[in-house]
């Protein structure tokens, strides 16, 4: 499994558990706090203005924060870690829903990444006139 994660964040508090025939390699739950309190250092920083583009990124930078804690949650052995996952899905399955509805207000006031309103077509300021320089 590919880890969005550092190396040397993986390599570190890890043991060694055996099941079945294959060995896996599990994170102790000291270790994943470790890596939760790290995560949690990273702040979101928005570049965009416009409310609706602002949020979408902001849904986007906690949904994955969540899918990392998730992917490395599900190798520990621990049943706090274990009783988080269901709380981070359920908060996962929230933010999909928050992303459809910022998509849909950025389609509705046709908003391009930057913000900018265009005429439908990806041009223009929204107003049918198309932007002349910059």
């Amino acid at each position: 499994m590919n880890h969005p994660l550092p190396a040397v964040v993986l390599h570190l508090h890890f043991k060694m558990s055996t099941k079945g025939a294959s060995i896996k390699q599990r994170m102790t739950f000291k270790g994943f706090e470790k890596f939760r309190q790290e995560l949690s250092r990273d702040e979101f920083r928005g570049q965009n203005l416009h409310p609706i583009i602002y949020g979408l990124e902001r849904t986007l930078f906690e949904k994955r924060r969540l899918k990392k804690l998730i992917d490395v949650g599900e190798d520990v052995d621990a049943i706090t870690v274990k009783g988080k996952l269901l709380q981070w899905k359920r908060q996962l399955q929230r933010l999909d829903k928050v992303e459809e509805r910022f998509l849909r207000l950025a389609r509705e006031f046709n908003l391009d990444a930057a913000g900018h309103a265009t005429n439908g077509n990806g041009n223009g300021n929204g107003n049918g006139a198309v932007r002349r320089g910059a």
